[in-house]
């Protein structure tokens, strides 16, 4: 594996996983948020998306995990906030979350910078999302337009225009998971008590 660290992280194959203990610390709209790795994910028809964040601010339109091929959130999938400031996951459209309410969203940001485990997942028939180990909302949906398999992985941001990074989260964050399949809510359960023993796909 070979990483570079130079302001931006580029993860040239594996995976990107802070330890227990540390975490990168991410400042809202500063172009730095640059975490990175290269990603393929246009065989997936299932999905879990994972990680660890802490919430110094909320706001309209922030990554946390993000694969999509333009700023119009119209593909691939995402896991953030959106304009209207609710904490959501999704597949094919930003518009039709798995989500939490704005009121939630920003009481994430107002409970003196605990950690949060914060998952995604998708079954193949329904969106789900999970905070700290417990199911918030499920709404179906269909995944037939995937990004682009040249199109990075963003963490810690959201994906801009031109595979750019934009939408900057702000708050500490670590330890993404990537798995190639939707886990059940025991097996998210688990994963958030540090219980669940797969390898991530990425």
């Amino acid at each position: 594996d070979t990483v570079t660290v130079d302001n931006t992280i580029t993860v040239t194959q594996g995976k990107l996983e802070g330890l227990s203990l540390s975490s990168v610390d991410l400042e809202f709209a500063d172009d730095d948020n640059n975490i990175y790795s290269s990603f393929n994910g246009s065989g997936y028809s299932k999905i879990t998306v994972s990680c660890w964040a802490t919430f110094e601010s909320t706001g309209n339109w922030r990554g946390l995990i993000f694969n999509t091929d333009t700023g119009g959130w119209n593909n691939g999938f995402g896991l953030g906030m959106n304009g209207s400031q609710e904490l959501g996951f999704w597949i094919e459209d930003y518009l039709t979350p798995a989500s939490i309410s704005s009121a939630d969203t920003i009481a994430l940001g107002d409970d003196g910078g605990q950690w949060h485990h914060i998952v995604g997942t998708y079954d193949g028939t329904n969106q789900k999302l999970y905070i700290d180990g417990v199911l918030k909302d499920t709404e179906a949906d269909t995944w037939s337009t995937k990004a682009n398999s040249a199109t990075k992985l963003r963490m810690g941001c959201g994906g801009g225009n031109s595979n750019a990074a934009d939408y900057f989260h702000d708050g500490k964050f670590r330890d993404v998971r990537i798995y190639d399949y939707g886990l059940s809510d025991d097996q998210v359960a688990s994963l958030s008590s540090g219980s669940y023993p797969v390898t991530p796909t990425h």
